[in-house]
């Protein structure tokens, strides 16, 4: 594709050999080690530049700070659901800009559910007894627009005129799939409560960037595993929160639709013990979501792949394998709720590694129906990724409130239902590393100290 490939790769070797002997000049203070790695990445940059490469996502700004608010409404009539949704998320970015995302979101299809009820009584004394099963298979649509303005007072003056109105948008994204979601859960009086949820998720979409009139094409998958386990003599919590709730978890930092969300280790498990009360209770949060994209030019060649994780976690241990070797370079103090988002890019403007990444390709470009997983990424994909591909890892604070309300019951023999949520997220950045073409993980600076 390119003759210029062998020279570059010769060339390389020849400013490999330039940046050993800094690193042994100055590897003997960490100060010289960081320079020698700067130097490193700067060299592979320009050998990249010579092979008209993709060549500088390391350097694109990174999110310093989010602010999401999401409205969601939905009604059930017998066993059929319709809802929809509103989205307004306010980024700030590294070079002083400022993006807006707006989105709208719809969904439809069946919500089934069941309950039990009974009791035992024996020798005067009485416990009740109670069951309760869901199942649900929706489809979603949604829409989005994002806007890159240059203060915090255009981004307000936007947000002010939304969702109706606003100029033409800077990227443009629309989404389709399905979701599936299956629940039980168990009581036994004051004794003893527990309940178990799995589901999944396939969406695909697209994104348009005006500027360069290139196009992404994704897909997005989740997976959810949740279990609780309460038991003790007390009395069985879970009421009477005055309408609050956990929300659903959301990528951190990141409007992009195409590189929000997801994780490969999202696993959280939590226990408590009350003395006082004689209760006990176990959790277990499991879940996953990743984002595969193919970025194509105006002509429809592919320029770049992307594989986006997004996770929770409370330590460095909980962090995907993939980051463990540089965990010390995402360790922050900050305490509470905490994300990870790691985003790991390949060239494909490099025949080579186009002809590895064919068959992704196509499993994005021609998605089939599933019952597995839509994208299968194989080891020999994940090497030329480590070798040859470029990553951006992030840690952020996180902070989420959610009010909701759900009503149901009958209505001339008919079951009905309705609710809402509405649920406000912030994430502020806590560390930022580049992994540049040269294979060496350094800080950005750049997005740290902004």
């Amino acid at each position: 594709m390119r003759s210029a490939r062998g020279q570059s790769s010769l060339e390389y070797l020849g400013l490999l050999a330039v940046v050993a002997t800094l690193v042994v000049a100055g590897a003997a203070t960490a100060e010289g080690a960081a320079i020698a790695r700067r130097v490193s990445r700067e060299l592979a940059r320009a050998v990249c530049l010579v092979g008209r490469g993709d060549c500088a996502r390391d350097r694109e700004p990174c999110v310093l700070s989010a602010h999401a608010d999401h409205k969601e409404g939905h009604i059930t009539v017998m066993v059929f659901r319709v809802g929809g949704g509103h989205e307004v998320l306010v980024e700030r970015r590294s070079d002083g800009t400022y993006a807006v995302t707006d989105v709208v979101s719809g969904e439809g299809g069946l919500d089934l559910g069941t309950s039990l009820r009974g009791g035992v009584s024996m020798k005067g004394s009485a416990l009740a007894l109670g069951g309760e099963a869901r199942a649900a298979i929706l489809g979603h649509v949604s829409r989005g627009r994002t806007w890159v303005v240059a203060t915090r007072r255009d981004a307000e003056a936007l947000v002010a005129r939304l969702p109706l109105h606003g100029p033409a948008a800077d990227e443009t994204y629309g989404e389709k799939g399905w979701s599936v979601r299956l629940g039980a859960g168990l009581s036994a009086g004051d004794l003893a409560g527990g309940g178990v949820e799995i589901g999944a998720a396939d969406i695909y979409g697209t994104r348009r960037i005006a500027a360069t009139g290139h196009e992404v094409i994704y897909v997005k998958e989740r997976q959810q595993f949740t279990a609780a386990l309460e038991a003790g003599l007390g009395r069985l919590g879970g009421g009477g929160d005055g309408g609050k709730r956990g929300g659903t978890r959301r990528p951190a930092g990141g409007g992009d639709p195409a590189a929000a969300t997801g994780d490969d280790g999202g696993t959280g498990a939590s226990a408590h013990v009350d003395a006082d009360a004689l209760r006990a209770s176990l959790g277990y949060d499991d879940r996953r979501e990743a984002v595969y994209g193919i970025e194509r030019d105006r002509q429809g060649r592919p320029v770049s792949l992307s594989i986006t994780t997004v996770g929770e976690y409370d330590a460095s241990v909980d962090l995907p394998g993939r980051l463990q070797p540089i965990a010390g370079l995402l360790a922050a103090g900050a305490q509470g709720r905490r994300a990870y988002q790691l985003e790991q890019r390949l060239d494909l403007t490099d025949p080579e590694n186009l002809a590895v990444a064919a068959a992704v390709l196509r499993q994005i470009t021609s998605p089939r129906p599933n019952f597995s997983t839509a994208v299968s990424v194989s080891r020999a994909l994940q090497r030329r990724l480590d070798v040859a591909g470029t990553a951006e890892a992030r840690t952020y604070a996180v902070e989420e409130a959610t009010d909701a309300v759900d009503l149901a019951g009958r209505f001339a023999g008919v079951g009905a239902g309705v609710g809402g949520a509405h649920t406000v997220r912030d994430t502020r950045l806590l560390t930022a590393t580049s992994r540049g073409v040269d294979g060496q993980w350094i800080r950005r600076e750049d997005c740290v100290a902004a």
